[in-house]
């Protein structure tokens, strides 16, 4: 067996990668940076730069003006090559994003739903992605793959549901073969909180730590862990599925032999997501509690959780102890987690962490009073509801960039 050409072939596609990743990196960097930084020779920079070129993912933009010496020519990588979708499914109503390669936003959209996911929210997904897709025009490129953020667990390699509260009758639901078929281009599927780890982590406050975790609490309860730079996701896509915890408690273990869901009442994500949190304000509000969301709301049933926030922000004598609770809550899963992964940096994420500062002092408060000796080093996301888009952009953007430099 002859391994000299494909020992030659890797090491090719290894080194434009890492040139890629530096003129990323970079902004602007010349072919002497390059061959300094990843210590090539300056022939072998520019057999590789020269070909990233003619494959569209460098372009040459002009020299770099020096006291002394020549100017030499300065690379870019070329965020106009072509577009990425992001299909956020993760809160009732799903976020669709178009990004060039940068990252930069072409076209934003929302898709009204609901708690689940049906048949027809899909097909309203894809219809208006292809409406986003003809406004594109010339701005950039043609589209070149799409992400799709699934509230599932998800098989890493092929993109198949195992399992969803919130997406109708997912065993029969293809979400690749779905879209691969409206749009022709490779089509990625990844649970929701892995990709918005993947965000926070590249533009949100991860601030590029190699080891973190991400806790999201939103319709559902999600974890997402980053270690020595990498997302884990485990063998089958269920490593870090925080919702479907069961707490240690005497409705649980005294059911003998569960038929089918009979444990879904216990889980940990139907007593910590932002519907419980809603629902106790809601059952206060009945019982004719004093709040100052009876300035603006009447009726029980037009309480949002937006309504919640702007009242916690205001020291409502109602809505404050319910918070406060469900911080304590927050806290504990908190400590369980740091306590597992011992990881440098936590953070909250999800539509919870619009409760703010405020409300991460109290979870801080609180996590200063539990034992254990993990150290937690816990921020409220950066990016808020937007993690899951921008940590598809890049997951799409990385693999796209994989795919050309193989062709």
């Amino acid at each position: 067996m002859d391994t000299k050409g494909s020992n030659q072939s890797l090491v090719k596609v290894t080194n434009q990668a890492l040139i890629v990743k530096e003129v990323r990196a970079k902004k602007r960097v010349s072919r002497s940076e390059l061959a300094k930084l990843l210590q090539l020779s300056n022939p072998s920079i520019s057999k590789h730069v020269d070909a990233l070129i003619a494959k569209g993912l460098v372009v040459e933009t002009g020299s770099l003006m020096t006291d002394v010496g020549r100017r030499p020519i300065m690379l870019e990588f070329n965020g106009k090559h072509g577009c990425v979708a992001v299909v956020d499914m993760s809160s009732n109503d799903c976020r669709i994003c178009i990004a060039d390669l940068h990252g930069n936003k072409l076209e934003y959209s929302r898709v009204e739903g609901g708690q689940i996911i049906t048949g027809a929210v899909l097909e309203r997904i894809i219809s208006t992605l292809k409406e986003m897709v003809g406004n594109i025009g010339d701005r950039c490129g043609q589209l070149l793959g799409i992400c799709i953020g699934a509230p599932a667990v998800v098989e890493p390699k092929t993109g198949k549901i195992h399992w969803s509260a919130r997406i109708e009758n997912y065993d029969n639901v293809d979400l690749c073969g779905m879209f691969k078929n409206a749009f022709g281009v490779p089509i990625i599927v990844k649970n929701d909180i892995n990709l918005a780890v993947v965000g926070e982590q590249i533009f949100g406050a991860g601030g590029n730590v190699d080891n973190m975790m991400y806790i999201s609490i939103d319709a559902g309860v999600g974890q997402s862990v980053i270690i020595g730079g990498e997302l884990y996701e485990g063998l089958r896509g269920v490593a870090c599925d925080l919702g479907v915890l069961l707490p240690c408690v005497d409705e649980v273990l005294d059911i003998e032999a569960p038929p089918g869901r009979q444990y879904l009442p216990y889980i940990l994500e139907r007593t910590m997501s932002i519907y419980h949190l809603v629902d106790n304000v809601k059952a206060r509000f009945s019982d004719g509690r004093d709040t100052v969301m009876r300035d603006w709301v009447s009726d029980v049933d037009d309480i949002t959780y937006d309504d919640i926030v702007k009242a916690y922000g205001m020291g409502d004598p109602m809505v404050v102890p319910i918070v406060r609770r469900f911080a304590k809550g927050v806290a504990i899963i908190v400590k369980n987690m740091a306590s597992l992964f011992d990881v440098d940096l936590i953070l909250l994420g999800g539509v919870v962490a619009k409760l703010g500062s405020s409300f991460l002092n109290e979870i801080l408060n609180t996590l200063a009073n539990l034992p254990g000796y993990a150290k937690v080093n816990l921020k409220l996301s950066k990016l808020f509801d937007t993690a899951v888009i921008f940590g598809g952009i890049e997951t799409t953007t990385q693999y796209i960039i994989e795919k050309i430099i193989d062709e």
